[in-house]
């Protein structure tokens, strides 16, 4: 599930008509390319399988938390850039559904997110929590 889901994130991602996130440089699969400049979104499974939730046998769901982190190197004292981001973020995933084969209705609802300053990277960092709710076919 992680990599048909992670391309169904990606779809989404790429489909994003705010004014920030598309400028950024990419969404990468837990991190990414060494050498890719700031910024960019990484996404990572914070649970690693799909939990059973509730449904029955005749109609199963899951559920399975992500993690969509947004990295950007202006200096500590402006987080303008980051905040853009998130706002594009949260828009274009906030309540969306995804779409892959072998699953209907992926519901993304948002459960956290915190905006830090990386002090050894001297970068920010603003990871945000999905849970993914997933209704098998």
């Amino acid at each position: 599930m992680n990599i048909p889901l992670f391309r169904a994130v990606k779809v989404k991602y790429d489909s994003s008509t705010g004014t920030y996130l598309p400028a950024a440089n990419g969404l990468w699969f837990y991190h990414a390319k060494p050498k890719t400049a700031m910024p960019y979104v990484t996404m990572t499974f914070v649970d690693g399988v799909a939990t059973y939730v509730m449904g029955g046998a005749k109609k199963p769901q899951e559920d399975l938390r992500v993690q969509l982190s947004i990295w950007s190197d202006n200096s500590p004292g402006d987080a303008t850039e980051i905040l853009n981001l998130y706002n594009d973020l949260v828009i274009t995933f906030d309540g969306a559904t995804l779409n892959t084969s072998g699953y209907d209705d992926l519901k993304c609802t948002r459960i956290g997110e915190q905006l830090f300053f990386v002090d050894a990277n001297q970068c920010w960092h603003y990871p945000v929590d999905y849970k993914i709710w997933i209704d098998k076919q």
